[in-house]
């Protein structure tokens, strides 16, 4: 029984990384488009450093405590850092200042390292890593929800999986303090495998929604680009079309005429042929 569950925990851990491997691929496909969603180069170096930091935790009893430490919870507090760093940028609230949250994973390393040097167990280490990490969880769930609309279902579906990576954490935090485990502990018992099979389903909705995200808006940005003018942004003879028949429907509803003006300027041509069409 002992062996099969350990069984287990390696066969979750493995399925961590090759989770991330898949969404790291497709995210760097979505680079390539003509179209690149806000924050998608973030949120790609994210699954970048959560791949790397399943690797490094999947190994880490095959290398000293510093290289697990480093390796691996460094990696997914830069993960944590990049997820944030995308939700900044797609909300446009991105400055370079945030770039120093980059500096969050070493200091937390460090302190870690010398709580270790300094003999104090390793569950308050590893408290103080899931605190960092559930702090960064939250700061990308606030802006998971700023100004959403309505139609944007895949950053609902990220705020909600970040709802369960927060829980996750929490409940982690308070019942590590009943555990007595060290840097090589496995953790064989039925709770830490049901933990790390949520941080699996974490790790697939926070990829899944992200890719939602991108392609909701790549549709938003088509429609705009099918439907508006790309000099003045006012809406062409397709967005028209759509919206007469709107009207149309409004007014049979409400009994409120409508009407649509078409105004010309005359000899408006040498304007745009002396100064320009932006300027025109």
């Amino acid at each position: 029984m002992h062996n099969f569950m350990l069984l287990d925990i390696y066969t979750i851990r493995l399925m961590n990384i090759l989770i991330g491997v898949v969404l790291t691929i497709a995210l760097s496909a979505s680079l390539r488009n003509r179209y690149v969603c806000p924050g998608v180069r973030f949120w790609f170096c994210a699954m970048l450093f959560f791949t790397l930091g399943s690797f490094f935790i999947l190994i880490k009893n095959m290398f000293p405590v510093w290289v697990g430490i480093w390796g691996g919870y460094g990696a997914l507090i830069l993960a944590y850092v990049y997820l944030w760093f995308g939700f900044r940028r797609y909300t446009k609230t991105f400055s370079q200042n945030d770039y120093f949250a980059v500096l969050l994973a070493p200091i937390t390393c460090l302190s870690v390292g010398w709580l270790y040097k300094s003999g104090i167990s390793f569950g308050k280490q590893l408290q103080v890593i899931l605190f960092v990490l559930a702090v960064l969880a939250v700061m990308s769930l606030t802006l998971t929800l700023k100004q959403r609309k309505p139609s944007e279902s895949g950053r609902l579906l990220c705020a909600w999986t970040l709802v369960l990576v927060v829980g996750t954490l929490v409940i982690r935090f308070i019942t590590i303090q009943q555990q007595d485990i060290t840097p090589y502990t496995t953790g064989t018992d039925f709770s830490y495998i049901v933990l790390m099979l949520v941080w699996s389903l974490s790790l697939l909705g926070l990829g899944s929604s992200i890719l939602l995200i991108t392609a909701q808006w790549l549709q938003q940005r088509l429609f705009i680009d099918a439907s508006q003018d790309a000099l003045t942004g006012i809406l062409n003879r397709h967005a028209l079309s759509e919206l007469t028949e709107t009207l149309a429907l409004t007014s049979q509803q409400t009994s409120q005429p409508w009407s649509l003006a078409m105004i010309d300027i005359d000899h408006f041509k040498m304007v745009n042929d002396s100064y320009g069409h932006p300027i025109g």
